[in-house]
């Protein structure tokens, strides 16, 4: 991983210095935890009301969660967690093209999972006028902020491959202000998606037990927000000047994209709760036909 030449330009043990974990332990807990949740979600919801379109979103945002698990896995594998300076031009290029291509994975991801949990909720509010109108008007900002977002990503740097090869001639956008930029909005969509039917929930005429079992599913909610404004802070305080070691922002992103996942399979889970636990769930709301 590092060449001989470059340890000996350091201090003992600067070299050795490795926060791979940092991203390891996210990385495998996670991935052994959201796919079986998924597919979970998967079967409650094919098993009960049939699979929509929500649910095919949610599979693409798990589809792109594990692409950038597994690419943060590649990195590390190839001295993501190390000091920048210490490794082998072949590792360097190697972890910063991965890390290049999972900055496209994680938006695209995190943008589904967002439209995956709105989609849910004007299913459930379907004759909530107002409701409708805003979540679709989040979805749209969504999707045209993922494909600016996105495009910006990829041509970040011209030529392109200066983004993972500092050598070549050329020049790059200001990429921690970029960074910063995406977690701001990523924050504030997070809030909006969050809160945004928190007065029509409430509303409803349903039993305690069943309000009290939303209370994870929000609480999760509530959690993503915090790391959404750990990981903005960190990408604020922390910058990312040495890429593949200095990794605050990035253990922040690998949290908050499967909290996300988590966040929007709880509702459908809840199929399996009634079947656990029917006493708490055994009486039914005017809108539990459309869980």
């Amino acid at each position: 991983m590092a060449s001989a030449n470059a340890t000996a330009e350091f201090p003992p043990g600067f070299a050795a210095e490795s926060r791979a974990h940092w991203v390891l332990i996210p990385v495998i807990v996670f991935t052994s935890v959201c796919p079986p949740l998924v597919a979970i979600r998967t079967w409650a919801r094919h098993t009960t009301s049939g699979l929509g379109s929500e649910d095919f979103v949610l599979l693409g945002a798990q589809a792109f969660a594990l692409a950038t698990d597994i690419m943060f896995i590649t990195m590390v594998q190839h001295g993501f967690g190390h000091h920048l300076a210490v490794l082998a031009p072949a590792d360097r290029e190697h972890a910063l093209r991965t890390f290049w291509l999972a900055q496209m994975t994680y938006k695209v991801s995190l943008q589904l999972t967002k439209v995956a949990l709105l989609m849910f909720y004007m299913r459930i509010f379907r004759h909530v006028t107002w409701f409708k109108k805003v979540s679709l008007a989040t979805i749209a900002f969504l999707a045209v902020y993922l494909v600016t977002t996105c495009v910006t990503s990829v041509m970040q740097c011209t030529p392109v491959a200066k983004a993972w090869d500092a050598d070549l001639d050329g020049a790059c956008i200001q990429v921690a202000k970029f960074f910063i930029f995406n977690g701001a909005v990523a924050l504030a969509t997070d809030v909006i998606v969050l809160m945004l039917p928190l007065p029509l929930i409430w509303g409803l005429q349903l039993p305690l037990g069943q309000k009290l079992a939303l209370i994870p599913v929000f609480g999760l909610g509530i959690f993503v927000v915090v790391v959404s404004t750990l990981r903005l802070y960190a990408l604020i305080a922390r910058p990312q000047t040495d890429t593949t070691y200095d990794l605050w922002s990035t253990l922040w992103t690998i949290i908050e994209l499967n909290l996300a996942i988590m966040c929007a399979s709880l509702p459908s889970v809840r199929v399996l709760l009634v079947r656990l636990f029917p006493s708490v769930f055994k009486n039914s709301s005017r809108y539990r036909g459309s869980e």
